[in-house]
């Protein structure tokens, strides 16, 4: 979302999806959707917006399997690697 809306409505937009979350649940949204925050903005400051979107998108499938988001696993928050 950071690739197409400023920050602060993606902020806005991400947290206020997440406000009926909660627990590990909520967390771990949070968490993986601020560092997704953090890797759109800094494709959009290099690329065009549809260049920017797809290395966004390739990072977080990257990130998934070597363990820089968070996942679920028995009911608590681990790397999603793990």
């Amino acid at each position: 979302m950071e690739v197409f809306v400023d920050h602060e409505t993606a902020y806005e937009v991400a947290t206020r999806h997440e406000s009926q979350s909660r627990g590990v649940d909520k967390e771990m949204d949070l968490t993986n959707n601020k560092k997704g925050r953090e890797i759109g903005r800094y494709y959009k400051a290099r690329y065009s917006k549809a260049e920017a979107y797809k290395k966004t998108r390739s990072w977080c499938k990257s990130h998934v399997s070597t363990g820089k988001l968070w996942i679920i696993k028995n009911g608590r928050l681990v790397r999603s690697n793990a």
